[in-house]
């Protein structure tokens, strides 16, 4: 008979290809293209720690969401609405996944 945390260890492992598998096909669904913009965009909100497939997947969920990026330390940017600059203000270019 398999022991408690062999089945416990096969149960955490399917779950997370479960998990792995319903990110994959919901950001399937909506393409994100990468692209450098110099857009302005408000930024939505910064999520801790997410993959790219995670990333898009909080994307996808909110339709205000424009694109996306991910910084160097691994967190996810949701970007907004597209701003105007103020005077003086150019934006910056930056590499992001845009929606």
């Amino acid at each position: 008979f398999p022991s408690i945390s062999r089945m416990r260890l096969a149960n955490s492992s399917l779950l997370g290809l479960l998990v792995a598998a319903i990110l994959q096909t919901v950001s399937s669904i909506t393409c994100f293209v990468w692209t450098t913009s110099t857009v302005r965009r408000d930024v939505k909100q910064i999520v801790p720690g997410r993959s790219e497939l995670a990333c898009q997947a909080v994307c996808v969920n909110d339709p205000s969401c424009t694109a996306i990026q991910i910084t160097t330390d691994g967190n996810c940017v949701i970007f907004g609405a597209v701003t105007t600059a103020t005077f003086e203000q150019c934006p910056i270019p930056i590499t992001c996944q845009v929606k």
